[in-house]
């Protein structure tokens, strides 16, 4: 939603789940290696979110963009696509 790095996702997260218990599985990645400092990955994602306000569902991948700093592997960029969700409200 429009934020930057590390923090301003941790933020962002922090805010949508408030007060939710969550689980979060990623299963089969495939890692491509760039070069010595670039590489990308695809892992399979399963989530269930219990929010205060609803019981989320859902499965889909996680897209991923690595680079090498200072020896250390750091996520560049990250994307979720979902391929099913199921969001039931809570009454």
């Amino acid at each position: 939603q429009g934020r930057e790095g590390g923090e301003g996702a941790i933020a962002g997260w922090s805010a949508n789940l408030e007060g939710a218990v969550t689980g979060h599985h990623g299963h089969m990645a495939e890692i491509e290696l760039i070069d010595a400092d670039h590489a990308r990955g695809i892992w399979a994602m399963h989530d269930r979110v219990d929010h205060p306000d609803y019981l989320l569902i859902g499965y889909g991948h996680y897209h991923e963009e690595y680079l090498r700093q200072d020896g250390q592997w750091r996520i560049q960029r990250l994307k979720l696509t979902r391929l099913h969700e199921e969001r039931t409200p809570k009454t």
